[in-house]
């Protein structure tokens, strides 16, 4: 195919001859003897051609390139790749966002299902306890009767073990003529000492005692002090008689009697329906 039967197009970009290295050096060689000549003649130097642009520059030892396609084809060649690129990152994008999507889904799915088998068990359970509800009515009863219990005898004392408690600390010849004990109820309090510093007190025991002489009372006073739930003790009148147990407690028939008000705390409780103690 010759070069006249190209289109006029492809012909005018190849119409430019393209010069190889030998034709290059021939040129350069024919400008240096020129200025040689010009030297040797005297005549002035041939003024310096312009600078060509760097596109006009030759490549010595380079291969020939030619470009056959213009500007507009390869403008578009770098769009069109631009624009790939694009839609592979849109693409991309959207690819993740599905991914997400059916992710959230099945998540969300599978929370709804742990959700309802939760619900059902719930229902399971209740219709299990609606079955022993007389049960837990029988239960909740008993916890209220304990309660009254425990309420009702916080302030219990069994008198009956205190009073021989009470006995057993007295010293010898003493005797017990009369004793009695009062305690508080869930409802009353007791009523406090009106003595200046008396200390409160949750009880009492009152008792009335004969002695061979006054060191005896005070030693019964001491005595009493190992009682559980001892607060205080005070004395009333120390009066002299005749001895209820007769002469042959005392010589001349004579002894030391008196009353004592014993205080006590809640040291002295029996706390029988204490969950500690059951």
């Amino acid at each position: 195919m010759s070069t006249s039967e190209l289109p006029a197009p492809l012909t005018e970009l190849l119409a430019p001859p393209i010069e190889t290295l030998t034709e290059q050096k021939s040129k350069r060689h024919g400008r240096r003897g020129g200025e040689r000549s010009d030297a040797a003649t005297g005549s002035p130097r041939a003024s310096k051609p312009a600078k060509q642009s760097r596109a006009d520059d030759l490549v010595l030892g380079g291969a020939p390139i030619a470009r056959l396609l213009p500007p507009e084809v390869v403008e578009a060649g770098k769009a069109r790749a631009t624009r790939n690129l694009m839609v592979l990152i849109i693409l991309g994008v959207l690819v993740l966002a599905g991914v997400a999507t059916g992710a959230a889904y099945l998540l969300a799915q599978r929370s709804q299902a742990e959700l309802e088998a939760i619900q059902t068990q719930n229902t399971t359970v209740l219709a299990q306890q609606a079955q022993y509800a007389p049960v837990r009515s029988v239960q909740n009863q008993v916890k209220l009767a304990q309660a009254a219990q425990r309420v009702g005898a916080a302030s219990e004392i069994d008198w009956s073990a205190y009073f021989a408690k009470v006995q057993g600390v007295m010293p010898a010849g003493v005797s017990i003529t009369a004793i009695s004990g009062e305690t508080a109820s869930p409802t009353a309090a007791i009523a406090q000492d009106s003595a200046p510093l008396s200390p409160s007190r949750a009880a009492t025991v009152t008792l009335a005692i004969d002695a061979p002489n006054e060191l005896t009372i005070a030693d019964a006073l001491d005595a009493l002090q190992k009682l559980p739930g001892y607060t205080a003790a005070v004395p009333g009148s120390i009066t002299q008689g005749a001895s209820a147990a007769g002469s042959a407690d005392t010589p001349g028939g004579s002894a030391w009697s008196t009353t004592i008000v014993v205080s006590l705390n809640d040291g002295a409780f029996a706390n029988r329906f204490d969950q500690k103690n059951q």
